[in-house]
């Protein structure tokens, strides 16, 4: 059904005492009034926001009103011309139309709408109605509008809506007070007595809608995190169920060292891929770590990171010296090798024994590592000792070799001095030093034998 619509209706205009300003703007096509916001005024119409659901549009302001507000005990007549809230169509909000109540029952309203059949006719509560508009149009003149900074700037992009203004302007009796992005203001929108009145608590509402965006990214954050730890919680207990769960332990006084400066070794594993969760759980003496991971390979990753153990490695102790090294440089070797955190002697001074003790301390692999280098330096300075032993027996074979050398029956060569040994070679003599040869033993042994010449050569010879 086609409508011609004469405008009967209009605002008083703004008043330095309304306290409710809500805007209405009158659509052709419906033939209702939606609430709108004005965002800007000039003397040709006011450009009005309609909450999303349609493009912002410049009418006259014979188009435009403010929203009447029903008088305290106030309740229509029948056959009275009022004004009802309806919905439009589907995807539409609500519009307030002309209509005229026919019968009243009780607290319901029989209601017609005129131009409209029967079919449209419904029946409603006190809430969905109020009085005709009956005063003179909006003019350009009953207007002020001054743009206001807002601060902090990055608060503007976040209160953009004018749902966040709404109530501001309703507290001062403004026709509207909307974010312009930009110039990062907030345009006031009323009478003079509005306008001044706003621009006055303009920073206390700054300051209110700025902690309140604290908080809501504060809930935010909390719900970001809940729905994360939800998600984690579902994920790990899916993969227990799948067995993907490992459980060690690590002695209390490594616990420091497992964890990391600033726990930087747990930040470590739980970053790993694969990697699902990392909890540790104090259980005196030692404290429990579970891991939870997609695979067992994830889980080995995490554990290689987390998990320090200590062992004790016994050495020989005339090898411990050599185990160490001068200055420590051997051990220190090993420690940077294996990559371990300490390695420790361990002197047992009050029962001296053959064997001493290195404590080793650090993640598990290195720990072996660790272990490994040991084993195998051990080994090499046992076969040091060893093949030492052989090169002085073969050093003392050597030098009786060469001291052998032409002697018969009558005991060293033909003026040689005869002794007990007779034709069995030579005496017994001392074990030739390690690195000594047989030659330099010869000499030195030759040195200290008496000489074979007479008293009187001697002293000749002196």
């Amino acid at each position: 059904t086609q409508h011609t619509h004469t405008h009967p209706h209009h605002t008083d205009g703004l008043k330095t005492d309304t306290v409710s300003c809500t805007m209405e703007a009158y659509n052709e096509e419906f033939d209702a009034w939606f609430s709108v916001t004005i965002s800007e005024c000039s003397p040709d119409g006011a450009t009005v926001l309609y909450d999303g659901w349609r493009e912002p549009e410049k009418l006259p302001f014979d188009r435009v009103r403010v929203a009447v507000v029903p008088p305290a005990g106030w309740a229509p007549s029948k056959g009275e011309k009022i004004e009802v809230l309806a919905v439009t169509a589907d995807g539409y909000p609500p519009a307030w139309y002309e209509a005229v109540v026919s019968e009243i029952d009780n607290n319901y309203y029989h209601i017609q709408f005129p131009g409209h059949d029967s079919s449209f006719n419904e029946i409603v509560k006190l809430d969905r109605t109020r009085p005709q508009n009956n005063g003179p149009p909006l003019s350009f003149d009953k207007f002020q509008q001054k743009n206001i900074p807002i601060l902090p700037r990055d608060l503007a992009p976040w209160c953009s809506d004018a749902s966040f203004h709404a109530d501001f302007a309703k507290r001062t009796g403004l026709a509207s007070a909307t974010v312009n992005l930009e110039r990062g203001a907030l345009v006031l929108l009323g009478s003079s007595e509005a306008v001044e009145k706003a621009e006055l608590l303009c920073d206390l509402h700054f300051q209110m809608l700025d902690d309140r965006r604290r908080v809501e990214q504060a809930k935010e954050k909390v719900a970001r995190q809940r729905e994360s730890a939800t998600k984690h919680a579902s994920e790990q207990e899916e993969w227990m169920k799948q067995g993907a769960v490992e459980t060690f332990q690590v002695p209390t006084k490594l616990m420091g060292l497992a964890i990391g400066k600033g726990g930087s070794n747990v930040s470590q594993a739980r970053q790993l891929d694969g990697v699902l969760s990392v909890e540790f759980e104090d259980k005196g003496n030692a404290s429990t770590c579970t891991v939870v991971g997609k695979t067992r390979a994830d889980i080995a990753r995490a554990r290689a990171i987390l998990e320090f153990v200590e062992d004790q490695v016994p050495v020989p102790q005339a090898l411990i010296g050599l185990l160490i090294g001068k200055q420590a440089r051997n051990l220190k070797r090993i420690i940077d090798t294996s990559d371990v955190a300490r390695i420790t002697v361990i002197r047992n001074r009050q029962q001296p024994s053959e064997q001493q003790h290195l404590e080793i301390v650090g993640q598990k692999p290195a720990v072996e590592k660790a272990k490994l280098l040991i084993e195998g330096n051990l080994m090499l300075f046992q076969q040091r000792v060893e093949m030492g032993d052989q090169l002085r027996d073969l050093n003392t074979e050597m030098f009786r070799l060469s001291r052998g050398a032409g002697v018969g029956r009558g005991g060293y060569g033909a003026r040689g001095r005869r002794n007990a040994g007779r034709g069995r070679g030579p005496p017994p003599v001392a074990q030739a030093p390690l690195g000594f040869s047989p030659m330099q033993s010869q000499a030195r042994s030759q040195q200290a034998q008496p000489s074979p010449q007479g008293p009187q050569q001697q002293q000749q010879q002196q």
